[in-house]
């Protein structure tokens, strides 16, 4: 079983200075709302510094709905750790954000809105502009590699344990 008390986070200066970010969601999980569960984790240097789950605000009707929602969430976290590096003069490149399902990665870089996304809240359309304007970019990851699985899903020992090295953890 992973012990906090074990593990540590260590950078150094001689790591990649890239902003990158892992984002999922499950699919109304939640059997009472049908609410799903966005999770995301942020990395520079290729080490956590953000983490983030929780149940998202609407009822999304298919998979591609939550994770398009679960990566503007995500979006959102980038620009700012972005911003905040750039403010202190340490330019890092377009912050990646990756996702396991094809359709939402679509949606965020297609412009042309489908019939049935429509009623999709505004505010999960942010994502758009963004990679419009190159402040984030958008890639594909298998689910398997994806390490924001960890936040949205009961994961088994062996699972958990897979991915807690993708985070930059280290054993003391």
């Amino acid at each position: 079983m992973l012990n906090p008390y074990k593990y540590q986070i260590v950078y150094n200066e001689l790591s990649n200075k890239s902003v990158i970010a892992h984002s999922d969601s499950d699919w109304a999980q939640d059997l009472e709302s049908c609410k799903s569960v966005t999770g995301y984790i942020t990395l520079m240097a290729y080490r956590v510094t953000f983490w983030m789950s929780h149940q998202q605000k609407t009822v999304a009707l298919s998979s591609t709905e939550t994770e398009y929602m679960a990566l503007s969430n995500c979006s959102h976290q980038l620009v700012w750790m972005r911003n905040l590096l750039n403010e202190v003069s340490f330019n890092v490149p377009i912050p990646h954000i990756y996702g396991d399902n094809l359709g939402s990665l679509f949606w965020g870089s297609n412009p042309i809105q489908e019939k049935d996304s429509k009623y999709i809240d505004i505010c999960y359309h942010y994502i758009r502009d963004l990679i419009e304007d190159e402040q984030v970019k958008p890639y594909y990851i298998d689910g398997k590699k994806n390490s924001a699985d960890i936040l949205t899903k009961n994961l088994g020992q062996v699972l958990f344990s897979h991915f807690h090295p993708s985070l930059g953890l280290e054993i003391l």
